[in-house]
């Protein structure tokens, strides 16, 4: 697909204005895993798959706990200390992103080179395939240089639900280094089912190496690899946590309740940051093609307390 013209600097536009109500699809760079969408034959992509270098281990995500002690306890006195009021932690500003119009959800901007972006997200229940092998979706997180529409570079890893020959859902997992074509695994994760909770990460491990990261939790079955940048250097600008619409234009299936994404993370430099903790965030949706509805898939607001958010088949809940 051609590449785009527009600006590396222009990623986040006006709070109240939406580029991809105009936006054309030929103006995006999208990553390669939308034009492989809904392909029935994938013996070759598998066929490469026996090369790939399989590392054990994953990232541990460490949490730190605060005790406050009060020594008036040991002495069986009435403590004095009171407990200060707890502080709720303000909502992100959303701003709408000229990304590509086939994404629906939230990135960030790092202050630092983003090290790491992890996600735990649901396999919707009742995904419906409209016609035969013509519905698809693709859930992913991951790593990139812009959101303006002209990656260069795009470190990604997700679940793939397309439909089958009878007209069924189907789901596969995929790792891609964009603009390396992705690859598929569907015997890793073993029998991926509808409300499974799939675990996603991208780390950076140093010189221009990526670990790739997919764990169904439901299972237990995992798939992880180590992979070079493609690109001469992959700039760690933006953490990405998205559902994508295929570029090929075959519509996008229905599914009941939301495809959940929880435990958002962003690794920014040395520091662990939850995606609800961002001041500002990048908003993703996906403009409808029918007349009289303006959204096709939009995410909900970003749940501040549980740090999640979900994707809808609706119009726009988030508050821009």
């Amino acid at each position: 697909m051609e590449r785009g013209n527009r600006s590396r600097e222009a990623g986040i536009v006006g709070e109240h204005t939406s580029p991809l109500d105009t936006a054309t699809p030929n103006r995006y760079v999208k990553s390669k895993i939308g034009r492989r969408l809904l392909q029935p034959v994938r013996e070759k992509v598998h066929n490469r798959l026996l090369g790939t270098k399989v590392v054990a281990g994953a990232a541990a995500i460490s949490l730190l706990s605060l005790t406050a002690c009060n020594p008036l306890a040991e002495k069986n006195e009435p403590s004095t200390l009171k407990t200060p009021a707890a502080t709720a932690e303000p909502s992100p500003t959303y701003k709408i992103a000229e990304a590509d119009p086939r994404w629906a959800g939230y990135g960030v901007q790092g202050k630092q080179a983003i090290n790491s972006v992890s996600t735990s997200f649901t396999i919707p229940e009742q995904f419906s395939c409209k016609t035969k092998d013509n519905s698809s979706i693709a859930i992913w997180t991951g790593i990139t240089d812009t959101l303006s529409g002209d990656q260069q570079s795009i470190e990604q890893t997700g679940i793939e639900i397309s439909c089958d020959d009878n007209g069924n859902p189907s789901y596969h997992a995929f790792q891609e280094m964009y603009p390396s074509d992705p690859d598929f695994a569907d015997n890793q994760l073993g029998d991926i089912k509808p409300g499974d909770v799939i675990a996603a990460s991208v780390n950076y491990v140093g010189v221009n190496q990526f670990l790739l990261s997919l764990t169904d939790e439901n299972n237990d079955h995992s798939w992880k690899s180590t992979q070079p940048c493609p690109a001469i250097t992959c700039q760690r600008e933006y953490a990405v946590f998205v559902g994508e619409k295929s570029i090929l234009g075959f519509p996008i299936g229905r599914w009941n309740n939301s495809i959940i994404f929880a435990n958002n993370m962003v690794t920014d430099g040395s520091q662990q940051i939850p995606l609800r903790a961002f001041k500002e965030v990048a908003l993703f949706e996906i403009p409808s093609q029918s007349p009289g509805h303006k959204l096709l898939v939009s995410p909900t607001p970003i749940s501040v307390s549980r740090n999640s958010f979900g994707l809808n088949r609706d119009n726009r809940s988030v508050p821009v």
